[in-house]
């Protein structure tokens, strides 16, 4: 091979020649398909990124609705909850109410019936001390023993008392038994006195 100063000639590439015109003709041609296809993928990057950033806008609202509507949620059922709690807390304050005012009911009803005992008890014994009283003077009366002595009669509870002046103690015995052996008599308290006998008035009886 031939040799040149810096070594051997290099092969010689073959070269057409295309003439300039139709040259210029594919150039454009080139030119304008390469132009339609970066048109064409600048549009579909385009309508992409749009595409994109509407689906990414759509789901980061979702999440961010669904998460707004989740606390709002939460939130609701911590209100129902402490609202259950207070309806609760509340009806065992109003059990717990309930409670001592039933107590005080039912204590207010003992106090009412040991007064109602008391009353009827005061009732009867007055009743019955009345009937004593009346029945005992009317015997009294009755005897011809006593037709000349005056007796007074006193009841409380059942127990009768005696006062009075007699002539002597036969008599007084008479007064005491009477009332003594009425029935309903818890007991009989001596009173009576025995008038003691004048001395001048027996000495004149002497004389």
């Amino acid at each position: 091979m031939p040799r040149t100063r810096a070594g051997y000639l290099p092969f010689r590439r073959r070269v057409s020649f295309v003439p300039r015109s139709r040259g210029l003709e594919s150039a454009q041609a080139g030119g304008k398909r390469g132009k339609k296809m970066t048109a064409r993928r600048l549009r579909v990057g385009t309508l992409g990124l749009a595409f994109s950033l509407a689906f990414g806008a759509c789901g980061g609202t979702s999440v961010e609705q669904e998460l707004a509507q989740a606390e709002e949620i939460l939130g609701e059922a911590r209100e129902g909850v402490l609202e259950a709690r207070d309806a609760v807390k509340a009806k065992q304050d109003a059990v717990e109410t309930a409670r001592a005012d039933l107590e005080q009911a039912g204590e207010a009803l003992r106090q009412a019936e040991v007064q109602l005992e008391q009353a009827e008890s005061g009732v009867d014994l007055q009743a019955t001390d009345a009937l004593l009283f009346r029945g005992i003077q009317r015997e009294l009366l009755d005897e011809g023993r006593l037709e000349r002595v005056a007796i007074r009669v006193e009841v409380s509870k059942g127990v009768v008392t005696l006062r009075g002046l007699v002539p002597d103690p036969e008599t007084r015995a008479v007064a005491i038994e009477i009332a003594r052996e009425f029935p309903g008599v818890a007991s009989v308290t001596d009173g009576i006195s025995v008038q003691e006998p004048d001395v001048a008035a027996q000495g004149d009886d002497e004389e």
